[in-house]
């Protein structure tokens, strides 16, 4: 077994990989870079806090689950870790928030490869979409909520998939209760969070 300690290990990751936040004066910046959606959410940390840049073509190859959120942030809290994972989305619909979903579970995947080579134990994981359209809310959209009581009826998958969007936990993986905090994005996509 490897006894190097964090700082050691974390050297072992190429340094564009990773920000710091103590870097920055506690703050990260998350992007989403695709012009249709483009978003920034700047996030101010307490604790340090360090971003990892591990979507788009700085995936891990051998998972199944090629799709990755757009922040990916690990958070020391008195030497208990915390993965803040932040997925960014023009307008959140049906399809985009079980897109968003599968972002989230590969945003896990890949964290828990990188903290088995940091020597860390993710102790708790919050997840965060940052938006500037709801068209999911039950609300806003009081349809599905006629389509999940027939799918309940009847068994089928329908609109039932999409209501945990208005609860505050969501189940990603076998992980069944994880906090889910959504953030309203101004018109030009930016806000900025304390976490």
């Amino acid at each position: 077994m490897l006894s190097d300690d964090f700082s050691t290990r974390l050297g072992w990751i190429k340094h564009h990989y990773v920000i710091k936040a103590s870097q920055n004066g506690g703050r990260l910046l998350v992007k989403e870079k695709q012009v249709e959606g483009e978003a920034e959410l700047l996030c101010q940390f307490q604790n340090e806090a360090f971003q990892f840049a591990l979507e788009g073509t700085n995936k891990i190859d051998y998972l199944v689950n090629q799709k990755c959120a757009d922040g990916i942030i690990l958070e020391d809290k008195s030497g208990k870790w915390h993965l803040h994972i932040i997925e960014c989305k023009k307008t959140v619909q049906g399809s985009s928030w079980g897109k968003a979903k599968v972002q989230f579970e590969g945003a896990i995947l890949r964290m828990q490869s990188i903290a088995g080579l940091l020597g860390i134990r993710i102790e708790n994981i919050t997840l965060y979409t940052a938006f500037r359209e709801d068209n999911l809310s039950q609300t806003t959209n009081p349809v599905l909520l006629k389509m999940a009581s027939m799918s309940a009826d009847t068994g089928a998958p329908g609109a039932s998939t999409y209501l945990d969007w208005d609860k505050d936990e969501v189940a990603v993986l076998s992980l069944k209760k994880l906090k889910h905090v959504k953030i309203k994005l101004d018109h030009q996509g930016k806000n900025q969070i304390a976490i």
